[in-house]
């Protein structure tokens, strides 16, 4: 896994996570009640589509007070930018609630803005991997909140700061980000007020809901490159090559906070010539389809014969639907290189959902 500086990297860190996840709430969950007698262990159920599987609110999680004490101003309530492509919505599709108070469109990162994720289904391996080399490289302190809880402030001056941590079930990610901006002196104590609050509220939750999962046949998803395709068959499909795996959904690159989508087959790779001419970005997020639908635009061009659906958009991506899931490919032709036609690509995506497979 690669490292980066401090300040580099959660720079970078932030920027994923302020484009990848949408802000939504429910209702805080019943504290459980006690019996002297056993009872049965309750059964969690699965959401009948993909849902927030957080049972809390935003407004729990941090008080204005907080928000604006940490950015320096007054925050308003605001809506995560998402990215339109599958990984982008990988935190949406494990149930990830994500709440954002923002001066401007989290889009621009003109302005300051704070960002607060609760994340269900963290695993230790995600969180350390986050921690240490993808977001913060190390430079966080404990916190005395409670285990696995750390506080970082990055830049000289400070523009950027945030927590994270591990609890049973869950992971916390929040960021003050100063949108070009220095952050003042209340932002670290607001780091530490806003982490002890969130943590005191998600230690009290109940284990989240079972993630949702399409019915049967459903698309699979990959956890490397060569199960999404091989460099071979991309050659074949495209006439592009010989190429190879240059970035994937992993380490710095990885696009759900801890990794958790990868829980549901989520992940993209990009190719590129051996030579540096055209790049192929592909991603597939398995029950992605829900999310493409409000996605078409009427200036999609349909393209029949692949999948269930699939239409290029004005960009030139080639959007598939197949068995409940998403499946997009991009190509981009290298300076002086002829750019892989739709024919092409639609062969190539073809390979792609054989090569996934359903469930």
């Amino acid at each position: 896994m690669k490292k980066t500086s401090a300040s580099v990297a959660v720079l970078a860190a932030v920027a994923v996570v302020l484009a990848l996840a949408g802000c939504a709430g429910a209702a805080p969950a019943e504290p459980p009640t006690t019996s002297a007698s056993p009872t049965p262990a309750p059964t969690a159920t699965q959401a009948a589509a993909p849902t927030v599987r957080v049972a809390t609110t935003c407004d729990a999680l941090a008080s204005q007070a907080q928000i604006d004490q940490a950015g320096g101003t007054h925050l308003p309530a605001s809506t995560a930018a998402v990215t339109p492509n599958p990984p982008g919505y990988g935190n949406q599709r494990m149930g990830v609630l994500t709440c954002v108070w923002a001066t401007s469109d989290p889009n621009t990162g003109a302005g300051p803005a704070v960002q607060i994720s609760v994340v269900p289904d963290a695993t230790r391996a995600g969180f350390e991997a986050y921690r240490t080399g993808e977001a913060v490289a190390s430079s966080d302190t404990p916190s005395s909140v409670g285990p696995d809880a750390y506080t970082y402030c990055a830049g000289e001056p400070v523009v950027l700061c945030g927590f994270h941590a591990l609890l049973p079930h869950y992971g916390i990610v929040g960021t003050v980000f100063g949108g070009g901006s220095t952050l003042g002196d209340g932002a670290r104590s607001a780091i530490d007020a806003m982490l002890a609050q969130t943590y005191g509220v998600v230690s009290g939750l109940a284990a989240p809901a079972t993630v949702w999962q399409p019915p049967a046949p459903a698309l699979q998803g990959a956890s490397d490159c060569d199960a999404i395709v091989t460099s071979e068959q991309l050659t074949a499909a495209t006439g592009v090559g010989p190429a190879h795996a240059a970035k994937s959904d992993d380490g710095e690159y990885s696009t759900s906070l801890f990794n958790v989508a990868h829980q549901v087959g989520a992940f993209w790779c990009g190719w590129v010539e051996d030579d540096g001419g055209t790049s192929f970005t592909i991603g597939v997020l398995p029950g992605g389809a829900t999310y493409l639908e409000h996605l078409r635009g009427s200036d999609a061009e349909e393209q029949p014969g692949v999948g269930d659906a699939a239409f290029w958009a004005p960009d030139g991506d080639l959007n598939v639907v197949a068995d409940s899931g998403w499946l997009q490919v991009r190509a981009v032709p290298g300076e002086g290189k002829t750019a892989p036609t739709h024919d092409q690509l639609a062969a190539l995506a073809k390979q792609i959902i054989a090569n996934l497979g359903t469930t």
